[in-house]
C-alpha cells in the first residue's frame, strides 16, 4: 500500500524552490511514497514534471475551497510549510499526522530593530526538514531542482541573432516587488563591463523600460523570445554562463542549478512605524503598525518580549506623527501584497496614541477589505476617547493576565 505525504507551501516561487529537499528526504526514507504538493498556481510549471511528486495541486487564494475537490481526505503525514490561515484550513480538513513549520519572523524582527541580540535563525531548509517525522541532514540530499527537468528547446527561446552554442549571461531584471527589480540605469552601467552578451529575462511589462538599451547596445543585450514561462526561464538560466539577478525567483533557480550567481541587493525602503508582515497564530500574516516609541506603556509586564517599560504613563498624546504613519502605510502598499490583518501593536500600548482612531479611519478608507486588529492591555478602556477610537476595529484583543490584584501586581 502506498504511503501518501502532503506538503503545503502556497507562496512565492523562491520559497517553493526551497521546499524541494523535503521531496528528496521523503523519497530516501519511503522510495514508493506518493508525494502530494499544494503550491501557488503560478509555481506549477516548475513542479508538474518533477518525478519525485505524485501530484501537484494549484492553490487559488481567491477560491480556497476548490482545493478540497482535488486532494485526498487522508495522508500518512502532512508537512505544513506555510503555517497561515489557508494552510491551517487545509490540514484541518484532512486526516494524518501533522508537523508545522516554525516561523521565525518575529525573532528576525526583534533582531533587525535591535530590541534583542539573539542567535542567528536556523536556515529555512533545515526548518522545512524538521516538519518530517524523522531526522534528516540536508547534506545527504541532492540538488534542489534536477536540471534534467528543464530540457526545453533552447533554439526556440534564443533570439535569432544568437547561435545555440554562443555563451550568454542571464540577466533577470524583474521582480514582483519593485524594490527588488534591477533598474535600467544599473543595467546600462553593467553592459560594457560584462564578458558576454546578456539576455534579459522578465515579463513584457518589466522589459518595456529597457527598449532604449536594446537599441543602444544591439550586440550586448538581447531579449528571449517573448517567454514568461517559469520552465522556459529555468531552461535559459540553466544554459547560461552565469546569472545576474535581484533577490528573486531567478536567484533561487540559479542557486538550485549551482550556477555562478551575482545578486544585486538594493536597500529596500526602511520603515520606522510599519513592520512585518509577521505570522500570527490568531491573525495569519499580520502587518504591524507601531503607534508609540519603545517602550512607552501603561504597564511593566514581566513577560513582555520588547523588554522593561522605560516610560510608564497614562498620558495619551501624539507619540508618533500621524502623517508619518500614513506615509509609511501608503509606501508599503504601493509595492507589497495585502496581509491577512493590519495590527496595532509593537513597542508599547497603542491606545496611548491619541490619534489611534484617525489611523484606523485612514486604513478603513484606503484598504477597506483588510481587517484591523488592536492588541492592547485594556487599561485605558475607561477612557471614552479610546473606546470611540477603536470602535471600528474588526478585532480587539485585550490581555488578561491575572484573576487577583496580588497576582496582577506581580506580573504587570
Amino acid at each position: 500500500m502506498a504511503t501518501d505525504f502532503l506538503v503545503i507551501r502556497l507562496s512565492a516561487i523562491g520559497d517553493a524552490v526551497l521546499v524541494t529537499p523535503v521531496f528528496s528526504a521523503i523519497r530516501q526514507q519511503y522510495p514508493d511514497a506518493r508525494i502530494h504538493f499544494i503550491t501557488g498556481k503560478n509555481n506549477l510549471p516548475l513542479f508538474e514534471k518533477d518525478p519525485r511528486l505524485f501530484k501537484v495541486y494549484a492553490f487559488d487564494k481567491n477560491r480556497p475551497q476548490e482545493i478540497f475537490k482535488e486532494i485526498p481526505t487522508a495522508f500518512f503525514h502532512i508537512s505544513d510549510l506555510q503555517n497561515n490561515r489557508h494552510s491551517r484550513a487545509i490540514r484541518e480538513k484532512v486526516k494524518g499526522s501533522v508537523k508545522i513549520l516554525h516561523k521565525q519572523n518575529i525573532r528576525k524582527w526583534l533582531m533587525v530593530r535591535g530590541i534583542k541580540n539573539l542567535k542567528p535563525c536556523s536556515h529555512v531548509v533545515v526548518r522545512y526538514l524538521q516538519t518530517l517525522p524523522w531526522k534528516i541532514s540536508p547534506e545527504t540530499l541532492p540538488a534542489l531542482l534536477p536540471p534534467a527537468l528543464f530540457t526545453g528547446n533552447l533554439e526556440q527561446l534564443l533570439p535569432e541573432t544568437i547561435n545555440e552554442g554562443q555563451p550568454y549571461i542571464a540577466l533577470a531584471i524583474g521582480s514582483a516587488h519593485r524594490t527588488k527589480a534591477i533598474p535600467p540605469e544599473l543595467v546600462r552601467a553593467l553592459l560594457p563591463r560584462l564578458p558576454y552578451p546578456a539576455i534579459l529575462l522578465g515579463t513584457p511589462e518589466e522589459l518595456s523600460p529597457f527598449e532604449n538599451l536594446r537599441s543602444e547596445f544591439p550586440d550586448r543585450v538581447w531579449v528571449a523570445n517573448g517567454t514568461t514561462s517559469l520552465s522556459d526561464i529555468a531552461t535559459l538560466i540553466l544554459q547560461s554562463v552565469f546569472v545576474i539577478t535581484g533577490d528573486t525567483a531567478a536567484m533561487h533557480l540559479a542557486a538550485s542549478f549551482q550556477k555562478p550567481l551575482h545578486v544585486v541587493l538594493k536597500l529596500s525602503e526602511m520603515y520606522k512605524y510599519v513592520f512585518g508582515p509577521v505570522p500570527s497564530r490568531r491573525l495569519g500574516m499580520s502587518l504591524g503598525v507601531d503607534l508609540v516609541p519603545k517602550k512607552v506603556c501603561t504597564l511593566d509586564c514581566v513577560y513582555c518580549e520588547v523588554g522593561k517599560t522605560t516610560k510608564l504613563t497614562l498620558d495619551r498624546k501624539e507619540y508618533v506623527k500621524l502623517d508619518k504613519i500614513k506615509n509609511e502605510l501608503l509606501s508599503y502598499f504601493r509595492d507589497n501584497p495585502a496581509p491577512d490583518f493590519i495590527t496595532f501593536s509593537g513597542s508599547g500600548e497603542p491606545a496611548l496614541n491619541r490619534y489611534i482612531g484617525e489611523v484606523l479611519h485612514f486604513i478603513k478608507q484606503n484598504w477597506p477589505s483588510i481587517p484591523v486588529a488592536v492588541l492592547t492591555n485594556g487599561t485605558l478602556f475607561y477612557d471614552k476617547g479610546v473606546v470611540d477610537g477603536i470602535r471600528d476595529a474588526d478585532v480587539v484583543l485585550p490581555s488578561l493576565d491575572a484573576a487577583t490584584e496580588e497576582t496582577f501586581r506581580k506580573i504587570n
